[in-house]
């Protein structure tokens, strides 16, 4: 997540696990309203429909990123086709 936070503006000074790990859906926090405008970048960023105001929580943070399992799930992988050669010898 961090590769695709920071460049959109995101400092990362925490890292940590989520209260618990099955979050199905992904959130974005903000603890202050004058956060509001950052939060809904980051959440943009990552896909998601906007974040969220929390009156309880960090106060050493201005936003919280909880990855859920819709963001958790590695990328399919590209297919890649090779073109066949024939073996050597035949052909």
């Amino acid at each position: 997540m961090a590769s695709i936070l920071v460049p959109a503006g995101a400092e990362i000074t925490v890292f940590g696990n989520a209260d618990r790990f099955d979050h199905a859906t992904s959130t974005v926090l903000y603890y202050d309203p004058a956060q509001q405008a950052n939060a809904e970048v980051l959440a943009s960023v990552l896909g998601l429909a906007s974040a969220s105001y929390s009156q309880t929580g960090e106060t050493a943070v201005d936003v919280t990123v909880i990855v859920g399992g819709d963001l958790a799930q590695p990328a399919a992988a590209p297919k890649l086709t090779v073109p066949s050669r024939p073996a050597a010898g035949n052909g």
